[in-house]
């Protein structure tokens, strides 16, 4: 739940980036739900551990996006910039990619 209290508390900068990734994930879920991230600049988000399963991500800018531990089952990411974005852990059963972007992104721990 949003706490404006603590959100901008310089004494817990821990709360202050929870709330925000808890922000971000639901602004993200929304846009999944009324398929409205194709051609999105969302590089360098946070995905970490978030259920995007049958997501649409074409066109979209994901550089650098971390999606580790996320279900990306289903997702569409054919013409999406994926240049080091970090999926380690990821659940991408059904995940639709090119053969170049499998080259781009992170998939194990280096």
């Amino acid at each position: 739940m949003f706490d404006a209290d603590n959100l901008f508390d310089p004494n817990n900068p821990a709360q202050i980036r929870k709330e925000v990734k808890e922000q971000v994930e639901e602004v993200i879920k929304f846009l999944v739900e009324y398929d409205l991230l194709e051609g999105a600049d969302l590089q360098k988000v946070d995905l970490e551990g978030t259920d995007l399963e049958e997501a649409y991500f074409g066109e979209a800018n994901l550089h650098c996006a971390i999606f580790e531990n996320a279900d990306l089952s289903g997702a569409y990411f054919r013409g999406a910039d994926l240049n080091q974005a970090d999926f380690r852990g990821a659940r991408l059963t059904g995940a639709v990619f090119t053969p170049k972007q499998l080259s781009e992104i992170i998939v194990v721990d280096e």
